[in-house]
């Protein structure tokens, strides 16, 4: 579309700077153009699976010592059966759940919590909590000395949409096979606005086959977010060399880092920029102790852009954008944190941590590209409340509008059909010229564009929603036409 831009302007100059603003403006063009209608080549769909209850009777909590080692946790944690298990669907936990606690002796640790971490080491398995309410999530266990035995029920409240959505179009219950037994009738689940949701004043609690979905945008009911950690490079981590054969490709390096909360990235910091100048060398990453906050379970993920590698036959090789470690797959690390599975994701507590080449050697530019590349930077991600709540596995069937990757490279294509490239150039030519005080180009273009997106609605806007309904009865002089007419009435949900 680069070169769509300078064969109508007749101008092409060499220049990054110049290249760069034109990829900005046609971005933000893409974007918003992709985003603002349910057209039929930005739906996906998927199923997010639901996790079941789980109750665990021989939980433990200690009430504050002297030295308060016993704040925000839970022992006695089971990882096969009890609250610290993982489900077949894509290996979920609770982390992130609701935990009822009840059956507490005098009653005074009773109530609802937020799972924060479930640490899975081997003879210290144990359960971190927050409170969901109040000013301060810290939670100091009341009542005597010694250890009190209470039950606790994990319950997910909360559906988190994939990191592409961006418009919730239709949520059912559809694959009812994948879902094995016990499983949900299927059904479409209607969509509640979150004022209608109060005034019904459904409850959280009532389990049952869901009917309704209620959107959140934001964290729900005064939760600690994702959105709330934002890292700084050299502040919040830093990035140093570490000796080991063989070591990672010589050349700068640009890493950026983003804390993890509940299973989800927040914000990417700003990025720190690492040469490696020796061979033998691998990065060394520096991190917080996130557990001074407060608060358990606040992890990190870090990404990487190759700003410029020795690749083959000594040419330097460049990419503009960031790939993510987190999203590798391969066996579990040493060194990272307890419970890695995959992902290179740097535990809340561990402050210092090499990459772990013995798992995965890096030593090739080949190797570094097959590190999954980062698509979608989060800047906020939906989540759905389900009434009544599954206490089962159920594929949740989910139609949204897609997010599209930002266009970077400059093979990258657009995730629209053909016939759409035009109205975004012409689009962009129009941002391009008012921008430059060319008013009369502008308004040329902007009528151009308007054509274009004329025709791309009558090829591309998913069908309405129609309602047929039957008429009077019509029989003319002839007994031509017994039938009632079928008058079509169209939905406003644009869906």
């Amino acid at each position: 579309m680069r070169e769509m831009v300078a064969n109508i302007l007749d101008y092409n100059p060499d220049v990054k700077a110049y290249n760069k603003e034109i990829n900005r403006i046609l971005n933000e063009v893409y974007l918003e153009f992709m985003t603002t209608q349910p057209w039929t080549f930005t739906q996906q769909t998927l199923d997010v699976y639901t996790i079941p209850d789980t109750t665990q009777t021989d939980l433990v909590i200690t009430p504050k010592t002297t030295d308060g080692l016993n704040v925000n946790k839970i022992t006695g944690v089971n990882l096969t059966t009890g609250i610290g298990q993982t489900f077949n669907s894509g290996q979920m936990s609770h982390e992130g759940s609701i935990l009822k606690i009840e059956n507490d002796t005098d009653g005074l640790n009773d109530g609802i919590y937020s799972l924060d971490k479930i640490d899975v080491t081997p003879g210290a398995e144990s359960a971190f909590v927050s409170k969901i309410s109040g000013n301060r999530p810290i939670v100091n266990w009341q009542g005597g000395a010694g250890a009190r035995t209470v039950t606790g029920t994990a319950q997910q409240r909360y559906l988190v949409m994939p990191k592409d959505c961006c418009q919730i179009l239709s949520v059912g219950i559809r694959n009812h096979e994948e879902a094995g037994a016990g499983s949900n009738a299927l059904g479409h689940i209607y969509n509640l606005t979150r004022r209608r949701d109060e005034e019904l004043d459904l409850r959280f609690d009532l389990t049952g086959t869901p009917t309704d979905w209620v959107a959140y945008d934001q964290a729900p009911n005064g939760y600690q977010d994702y959105t709330h950690f934002i890292p700084r490079a050299g502040k919040d981590f830093k990035v140093e060399l570490s000796t080991v054969s063989p070591g990672w490709p010589q050349g700068t390096y640009e890493w950026k880092m983003a804390y993890v909360w509940h299973g989800i990235e927040g914000p990417l910091s700003d990025p720190f920029e690492l040469t490696i100048s020796e061979s033998n060398k691998r990065p060394l990453f520096g991190t917080l102790d996130t557990t001074n906050l407060g608060i358990e379970g606040l992890k990190k993920r870090m990404y990487v852009r190759l700003k410029s590698i020795n690749g083959v036959d000594s040419n330097l090789y460049e990419e503009e954008y960031y790939r993510d470690l987190g999203d590798l797959w391969f066996d579990n690390y040493s060194n990272v944190g307890s419970g890695q599975s995959a992902g290179f994701i740097i535990d809340d507590a561990t402050t210092s941590v090499a990459w772990p080449q013995s798992d995965l050697a890096v030593d090739r530019i080949d190797i570094l590209r097959t590190i999954p590349r980062l698509h979608h930077p989060t800047s906020s991600r939906w989540r759905i409340r389900l009434y009544p709540r599954p206490t089962v596995e159920t594929p949740i069937r989910v139609r949204y509008v897609s997010l599209p990757a930002e266009l970077i490279d400059d093979h990258d294509q657009p995730k629209c059909p053909i016939d759409c490239h035009r109205y975004i150039v012409y689009r962009a030519l129009e941002e391009a010229m008012s921008k430059h005080d060319n008013d009369d180009k502008a308004i040329i273009y902007q009528r151009k564009a308007d054509k274009e997106l004329q025709k791309i609605e009558e090829r591309h806007l998913t069908q309405r929603s129609a309602l047929y309904i039957k008429g009077n009865m019509r029989q003319g002089p002839m007994r031509i036409r017994p039938y009632r007419k079928l008058n079509k009435v169209f939905g406003a949900d644009g869906s």
